[in-house]
């Protein structure tokens, strides 16, 4: 009991009655608002991915034979089946559905809240876990990333907050392993534990070497975390270190500038417009100046009871967004900046909690809950008003049930951003096909070009690829044709297919043989 004493050098709980309401309360404001997002964007291509070993093998390299059974453990380099394993119930029982994908993440969303909240009252209080709760249950970036988990992140921000909770809790055996599932769920968590690591030496050293004074339980922890981490691992014994390599590198240089903006965006609840969205109308909360003020305030919080809680924060954002900002490649999407998550909200209500008179934190909570609410707002105004944008187009849904009519006719996908979310919605019923082939290279080799053209001259083809202004491969159509017109075939459209507002984004194509069709190698 002295080590648990110890960690809680804030007052405990007595009567949390009216808090844990509110925050329920917040919690089910968040699961409401989330349920009404599902339908108003498409299913977006890196979203659908975890549902793809349902429907059809990912290979050798990715798969582990049990007893005569091909079972997923990896579905690309750097990301685990951790979810696929979570969720195939519900894809097997509701699919092909956008809801039996979203809402349990959105669900997963709602229990980090209050999970969270638990671990703020344990570290900082009652006043500080209320104020920290009540931001990322109202937070848009939050909202947003973990309702449309195209991350995927809805499951690293409940792993995260659960092994922290478990650790407090003198589990530590069973935070391991959480965490190693976190591992396997996505590499990129080797960001958050970093992170985790330094704030726990930085804030809570005496608890940290009493425990790596106990080798017996450090023993435990690491089989635990082995455990959590095991596929992971063994795809990684297999494929000789393959997560590794699939990282770009180091760079202190390398988009610094757009990486920042992220931040900041990502903070503001601003970095899905132009991106989900629009962006015609964009809005900013102001939630990026309280996490500002609460890192200058350090002087006001530091005699504070939540001193540690907030010395954890802190070092946790600063060390993890540091890992992201050096890595090549990394750091530059919402998607990444969002793993910060929820400690910017636990410094700010650390912060908070250290305000005179009391009913001071609840006045500035509510301005910024009010900030965050109203940028979700402007959120679900662009999606009634104009609809989806990029990969979350719900032209997707209609792609898929006019394919659905052609059982017969092998379907080429020819540009990215399309297959994973066509292979869920059809559920393999037809025949699709995707290969780097048909992301054209601006000067295809003549084996590369036989293999286009043999595609081509199937009679019974059918070529998808967006339209021209929404290609993720700029200039992928132009190149395919030019090796169809080289062989003296025609391109016909089949289809073109629109949103639900009537914009276009999808073309079906078919190639017309000429009468003597010769392709130049």
């Amino acid at each position: 009991m002295r080590q648990r004493q110890e960690v809680q050098e804030v007052p405990r709980r007595c009567e949390l009655g009216p808090l844990l309401w509110l925050v329920t309360g917040a919690a089910g404001l968040f699961l409401l608002l989330g349920t009404l997002l599902i339908p108003r964007a498409g299913l977006d291509a890196d979203e659908a991915l975890f549902t793809n070993p349902l429907y059809r093998s990912l290979g050798a390299d990715f798969e582990l034979g049990v007893l005569h059974h091909k079972i997923p453990v990896m579905l690309i380099a750097y990301i685990g089946a951790f979810k696929t394993a979570l969720c195939w119930p519900i894809l097997r029982l509701f699919g092909p559905s956008i809801y039996a994908v979203r809402l349990p993440m959105v669900l997963a969303g709602a229990a980090t809240i209050l999970l969270f909240f638990f671990l703020a009252e344990t570290l900082a209080g009652r006043i500080a876990a209320a104020c920290a709760a009540l931001l990322l249950a109202t937070d848009p970036t939050f909202l947003l990333t973990e309702t449309f988990d195209w991350g995927p992140v809805a499951l690293e921000h409940l792993l995260l907050v659960s092994g922290c909770l478990a650790m407090i809790s003198r589990r530590p055996a069973l935070a391991s392993l959480l965490f190693g599932l976190a591992l396997w769920n996505k590499a990129t968590f080797a960001w958050s534990l970093t992170g985790l690591i330094a704030a726990t030496l930085m804030a809570y050293w005496p608890q940290a070497r009493e425990f790596l004074r106990d080798r017996r339980l450090l023993l435990r922890c690491g089989l635990a975390f082995i455990i959590g981490a095991l596929p992971l691992l063994l795809f990684n014994l297999h494929r000789r270190a393959a997560t590794l390599h699939a990282s770009q590198g180091i760079s202190l240089t390398q988009d610094a500038a757009a990486k920042l903006h992220q931040l900041r965006a990502a903070l503001d609840g601003s970095g899905l417009f132009g991106y989900l969205t629009s962006g015609a109308s964009p809005r900013s909360s102001i939630f990026v100046y309280a996490f500002a003020l609460a890192i200058l305030a350090i002087p006001l919080w530091w005699r504070s009871a939540a001193r540690r809680a907030g010395i954890f924060a802190l070092v946790f954002c600063a060390v993890t967004f540091f890992c992201m900002f050096i890595t090549r490649g990394a750091g530059t999407g919402i998607h990444h900046t969002v793993l910060l998550w929820p400690m910017p909200q636990l410094l700010v209500g650390v912060a908070l909690s250290a305000l005179r008179p009391r009913s001071i934190p609840a006045v500035v909570v509510a301005l910024l809950a009010a900030s965050n609410l109203l940028v979700i707002d402007r959120y679900f105004v662009e999606l009634d008003r104009a609809g989806a944008t990029g990969n979350f187009t719900d032209a997707v849904s209609t792609l898929a049930n006019n394919l659905s009519s052609l059982p017969n006719s092998p379907v080429y996908v020819a540009d990215w951003g399309i297959y994973e979310a066509l292979v869920y919605l059809q559920q393999g019923r037809v025949p699709l096909h995707y290969s780097p082939l048909l992301l054209v290279a601006e000067h295809p080799s003549p084996a590369q070009r036989r293999s286009i053209s043999a595609m081509i001259a199937d009679p019974k083809a059918i070529f998808v690829t967006h339209i021209a202004s929404r290609e993720m491969f700029p200039g992928v159509r132009a190149r395919l044709e030019a090796i169809a017109r080289s062989g003296g075939y025609t391109r016909r459209i089949v289809e073109t297919i629109p949103d639900s507002k009537g914009h276009p984004v999808y073309e079906l194509w078919r190639f017309s043989a000429p009468r003597r069709a010769t392709f130049i190698p």
